[in-house]
């Protein structure tokens, strides 16, 4: 199952897709058959064996920065079976916190402002992400609006942009053509 959802973590995640996910490992356990990596008998005992999904201990929206990293290994690390490690910037504390602020936002201001989602990326200044909520829930929806929603950011970079600019001396009265 794991080995099946590399392909697409938020397709193929056991937690938001049940089906799909035992599918997708159901033609994991046939290519390794195939390519000799197990025998009919273990790909049969595998495929009669129902996997345990067990929550983890992190916070309920954290899988949205979990499925984020997972969908960049292969760039990384390319064609490799070795077993990796992959460190991350991710702070509990501050995805937890990330959470509630959205949470919080959606329920005093959402029905006010239209949105029925959000979503939050917590940055250091030197861009490591401590946290990253893809929505109101990924338990409802796995979709990651934080990192694959399609949408212009708009003014919210003007502040940015603005902030560099006056840390290297400029002024709001220049101008450059």
């Amino acid at each position: 199952m794991l080995a099946g959802s590399v392909k697409a973590p938020a397709r193929y995640n056991p937690l938001a897709d049940t089906d799909a996910s035992l599918a997708r490992a159901q033609v994991v356990l046939r290519a390794m058959e195939d390519t000799g990596f197990i025998d009919d008998n273990s790909r049969i005992q595998a495929q009669a064996t129902r996997p345990r999904i067990v929550k983890g201990s992190g916070t309920p929206e954290s899988g949205y920065f979990a499925d984020w990293i997972l969908s960049r290994l292969d760039g990384y690390l390319g064609d490799t079976t070795d077993p990796v490690i992959v460190e991350t910037s991710f702070d509990l504390e501050t995805q937890a916190l990330g959470e509630r602020a959205v949470a919080e936002t959606l329920d005093t201001e959402g029905a006010r402002i239209g949105a029925s989602q959000a979503a939050l990326v917590a940055m250091t200044p030197d861009g490591a992400i401590r946290a990253m909520v893809g929505g109101r829930s990924y338990t409802e929806s796995s979709y990651n609006r934080a990192s694959d929603a399609e949408r212009q950011p708009g003014s919210a970079f003007k502040a940015f942009v603005y902030l560099t600019a006056f840390e290297h001396g400029h002024t709001p009265d220049e101008h450059h053509a």
